[in-house]
């Protein structure tokens, strides 16, 4: 009996807490907005901070309210601008810059000789590693296809003779990812500026949080990577774990960080 007494009030306050939950949703409920609602699902779901806003929910946001352009996503392309614009009822303006990713790098096997034969995992940061990587350049391209795995839109390959990446301009929607994954600095961005505007959009949706709102900021330093946490893969913490960091001032802490 003591068994079924502890199942039944166990299933009771199950139910009054799910009751709970559900009046509180109905309650605290945000009003839905259809036409962002259809924006969000015409973009591609990438995430990957192309446009300039934190992930496609920020973009979907930033087009309903008039800040960004109906094309503001370059992964999308032409195709999802004319839909999205079907949906706010304009037409899609012509893009004046495509940001794209470019190898700068020269050094092929022509140019840049190998400094010892390396025989490891085939990953580029792996092979950066040892002695700087295997190439004579410790800037060069080590040609191992890190990039190439990193890239969600088939844009990068690399070349099997000469060993190093090529990026297809015309497939590249500039979301940073190969950028983040080359421990060389091989590979940056057309538009220096593309980072910059980055930047200032995250930092003017963080006031937008906070302003005019009281806020307590508390910041966990441990395991600090060397590339940004929005990427699927990293390396290994670049400084040991350092504790935690609170403060009422956001600019403080993050200068204390």
């Amino acid at each position: 009996m003591e068994i079924l007494y502890a199942a039944l009030v166990l299933g009771g306050m199950g139910l009054l807490f799910g009751g709970l939950l559900t009046l509180t949703s109905k309650i605290f409920a945000v009003p839905a907005n259809p036409k962002r609602d259809a924006v969000r699902e015409l973009l591609p779901s990438a995430n990957c901070g192309a446009c300039g806003y934190p992930g496609c929910d920020g973009c979907a946001d930033a087009i309903v309210s008039g800040k960004a352009s109906v094309n503001a996503c370059p992964v999308g392309g032409a195709e999802t601008a004319a839909k999205i614009g079907e949906v706010m009822g304009v037409k899609p303006a012509d893009p004046s810059t495509r940001l794209v990713a470019r190898v700068i790098c020269k050094g092929h096997n022509e140019h840049c000789k190998d400094k010892f034969a390396y025989k490891g995992i085939s990953d580029c940061v792996a092979a950066s590693l040892v002695s700087d990587g295997p190439r004579s350049c410790k800037y060069a391209c080590i040609g191992m296809g890190s990039c190439e795995r990193a890239c969600a839109f088939d844009a990068i390959h690399m070349d099997e003779n000469r060993h190093i990446a090529l990026i297809d301009e015309n497939k590249c929607v500039g979301c940073g990812r190969c950028i983040a994954v080359c421990p060389m600095d091989a590979v940056t961005p057309a538009q220096d500026e593309a980072m910059d505007i980055l930047d200032a959009k995250i930092a003017e949706y963080a006031l937008a949080v906070v302003q005019n709102r009281p806020s307590f900021h508390i910041s966990m330093v441990m395991d600090v990577s060397p590339d940004c946490d929005c990427h699927n893969n990293n390396d290994l913490p670049i400084v040991p774990d350092v504790g935690m960091f609170a403060s009422f001032d956001p600019v403080a802490l993050d200068q204390a960080c």
